[in-house]
């Protein structure tokens, strides 16, 4: 059950709506852990809206992708502040995600029709870029300027606060109260007489994926600020008073018993103390909480919402302890870590075992990275562009380690060929007439060449990176939104992908399928033909490389891997009856052609290194103490991630207690 979730949509509404002129109630707010369907959401369809059905939810985050825009259904008074969390991945090289603010002025609240609306919306792809433009969502306005965030936050996840009486949004990365940028929403013109100013909030993907695992908004009051730092901080026991004192109202005003613990898991979940409140319900109030229905709730409370303060009899009780000693007898001190940290949150007091396994993990098994490069001579040019193209996926994947030669994360490559070879024989060159004008059937068919390598290869590497995703225990959030694709290039199968890049490769197909018919009519028109003698010039590369991935010198991956491909130049006069200018050898698309080869190369040996791989090949306890000391050792916040992800999908770890063991755990 979802208790977060029912934090009061109705008195959102209610002070939302509230006639002009009137005086507001003083507090009104909404907190979103997405744990279930939200409610109060819209997805907007052209100039339409309809309730958002079927939204993509679990383990604390909202899953939105492809091109999508939903608001909220509620409008909010001037004077609101909100804030969220979010991460955009998986976008396209045009693709971007964000937040959308409509700004909505009623010029005439006694006439229909005088609303004016403005669009704010702040974007940001998935290379670590952000924007800000006015206007429809997935209509990027030609003015608005893509900018680089600052260094060390991107990737990871952003928090954005808007304070509308500020008219500014502040935008936050990994829990900093400091923003990096602040920019103004719509201004209003001058001698605009605009009687009333209501705001509508929310999320848009163009092309991409938006995982939000955060939505608070309520309304602003200098001297009664939101906790939004907490919320992007995980942040200080006190944040959770505001809920504490709305708990208290609704105890004394006799409101509804889901109501109350709705304002208590709220408060809890910001580190509030709720014993005291939690007592004034179930023992003080005078209620009466002996109906099924009461005591479900009070049951389901208490499942979600763990006191603290265990007694010595709850401690020698303690499943969560007695699974933490048992893993530590079988010498598995990750999973150990994980339970001792888990019982800790339950108020049992076992800082000591922490403390003893911290420093067995991340100091005497502290990982270092170690490259072992080797190549053989090779006719490519500088060696340099080679060890530096094939080297950059292990940097991407874990060079944010510390470097050492003497590393217990080794990864080594070996080239062992490369090679290029060219071979220039005199051949016939046929031209194809129609009516005087040559067709050059050629240069098509050799487009098709090419894009059909290209496809192959990206359709393999998208089948390779999602059986390796689903080779071991799977996220439920990220398995719902995969689905089948049927190809028919270069043969017919059917291959699971994500949905943003299985849409890319239909589309790349349907385009290869056109190129091929249009290449096959031509053939079918019997065009006369000719042929002229010509040189044709062979450029012939191979490239092979073996590695190997080891951990504490145990090898967890290894394999070779190589490519090869040709490359047709012909070279010959002009040819004045063909219509056909001079072809030369071009040096820059031999060189263009052998950089292709490397980066296939190396985008092979980023997909057999990623790190998931090397997950899949890891227990429970083996990838909790590596991606503990990848956490504890890198700044890279993409290692915090997946050590929460591991343990949510390992030790089926609920939100309210994976994020104080993840907090814990790295403290």
């Amino acid at each position: 059950m979802n208790i977060s979730r029912f934090l009061s949509f109705a008195i959102l509404s209610l002070f939302s709506w509230i006639s002009f002129g009137c005086q507001s109630i003083e507090h009104y707010y909404h907190f979103e852990d997405y744990e279930s369907q939200p409610l109060g959401w819209l997805e907007v369809q052209g100039r339409s809206f309809r309730p958002a059905a079927g939204l993509n939810v679990g383990h604390g985050r909202l899953l939105i992708d492809g091109s999508k825009i939903y608001t909220q259904d509620f409008l909010l008074n001037k004077g609101f502040v909100a804030a969220t969390e979010f991460s955009v991945t998986h976008a396209e090289m045009s693709g971007y995600a964000g937040l959308l603010i409509e700004e909505i002025q009623d010029l005439n609240p006694e006439r229909a029709g005088d609303e004016v609306t403005f669009r704010t919306m702040i974007a940001f792809d998935g290379k670590g870029r952000w924007t800000s433009f006015d206007g429809h969502p997935h209509r990027l306005q030609r003015d608005a300027q893509w900018k680089n965030m600052p260094r060390g936050i991107f990737p990871g996840p952003l928090g954005i606060e808007i304070r509308s009486t500020e008219t500014e949004i502040l935008v936050y990365h990994s829990g900093q109260a400091t923003p990096f940028h602040r920019f103004w929403l719509t201004q209003k013109k001058e001698n605009q007489p605009t009687m009333r100013v209501e705001y509508r909030l929310g999320f848009f993907t163009q092309l991409s994926q938006l995982e939000v695992e955060h939505f608070l908004v309520g309304e602003h009051h200098p001297q009664s600020q939101l906790p939004m730092e907490s919320i992007l901080s995980a942040g200080a026991p006190q944040s959770g008073n505001v809920y504490l004192d709305l708990a208290a109202t609704r105890l004394q005003s006799n409101s509804s018993l889901l109501s109350i613990l709705d304002a208590l898991a709220s408060a809890h979940r910001l580190g509030a103390d709720i014993q005291g409140h939690y007592r004034s319900l179930t023992q003080g109030s005078g209620r009466n909480l002996n109906s099924i229905y009461h005591k479900n709730l009070i049951r389901q409370f208490n499942q979600r919402v763990q006191l603290v303060g265990a007694s010595s009899a709850q401690q020698e009780d303690s499943l969560t302890l007695k699974r933490a000693l048992k893993a530590k007898q079988e010498g598995k001190r990750g999973e150990s870590l994980v339970f001792y940290t888990l019982a800790q949150l339950e108020g049992l007091n076992v800082s000591q075992e922490i403390r003893s396994l911290k420093s067995q993990i991340h100091e005497k098994e502290s990982l270092k990275l170690k490259i072992d490069y080797q190549h053989v001579d090779n006719a490519l040019g500088r060696s340099t562009t080679l060890s530096q193209s094939l080297t950059a996926p292990v940097r991407e994947q874990y060079g944010s380690l510390r470097r050492d030669n003497n590393g217990n994360l080794v990864v080594r490559l070996n080239v062992s060929e490369a090679k290029l070879d060219q071979e220039r024989i005199d051949a016939r060159r046929r031209v194809y007439l129609r009516g005087a004008r040559n067709v050059e059937l050629d240069k098509l068919k050799n487009q098709l060449k090419l894009g059909l390598s290209e496809f192959e290869e990206e359709l393999i590497d998208a089948e390779t990176s999602i059986k390796v995703i689903l080779s071991g225990p799977v996220d439920p959030v990220l398995k719902k939104s995969l689905k089948d694709y049927s190809f028919s290039l270069p043969k017919k199968k059917t291959v699971t992908l994500a949905p943003v890049i299985g849409r890319r490769l239909v589309q790349k197909e349907k385009e290869l399928i056109g190129l091929k018919q249009n290449i096959a009519q031509i053939d079918g028109q019997n065009l006369k033909s000719e042929n002229f003698m010509a040189t044709l010039a062979v450029d012939y590369t191979k490239l092979e490389l073996n590695y190997k991935v080891s951990l504490n010198g145990k090898v967890y991956l290894e394999d070779e891997l190589s490519v090869s491909e040709g490359l047709e130049q012909w070279i010959h006069p002009p040819q004045p009856k063909y219509n056909l200018p001079e072809a030369d050898y071009d040096k820059e698309l031999r060189k263009q052609f052998l950089y292709r080869q490397i980066q296939r190369l190396a985008k092979r040996f980023g997909s057999a290194i990623d790190l998931q791989q090397l997950l899949a090949k890891l227990s429970a306890d083996e990838g909790t103490k590596f991606l503990y000391s990848m956490a504890k050792s890198s700044s890279n916040i993409e290692f915090r991630q997946r050590l929460s992800a591991w343990l949510r999908i390992h030790y089926k770890l609920e939100s309210n207690a994976l994020s104080g063991v993840v907090e814990e755990m790295l403290r």
